[in-house]
């Protein structure tokens, strides 16, 4: 949950600087409530996570619906989805 609150200034910081900015918002379905109806947030997307390759690949997918994706929380699989 603490990587989901932490997007929130960030958040805030983009809406305030581009108005007409559209924020997708991926996350679990156990954060869904957090994020839904959330003020800097237009659009949530649920990742289902899969193990290895399955994973990566969802991620993948996810990221082609969207024009700019920032990726704020690092991980090994980050290299995989550029």
């Amino acid at each position: 949950m603490g990587d989901v609150v932490l997007q929130t200034p960030f958040m805030a910081w983009l809406k305030s600087n581009i108005p007409n900015l559209k924020i997708t918002f991926v996350t679990s379905k156990e954060f869904e409530s957090l994020m839904t109806g959330h003020a800097f947030v237009d659009q949530v997307i649920i990742h289902k996570r899969k193990s290895g390759l399955d994973d990566i690949y969802e991620l993948k997918n996810i990221a082609d619906q969207i024009n700019c994706l920032l990726y704020t929380s690092p991980s090994p699989r980050d290299g995989l989805l550029s």
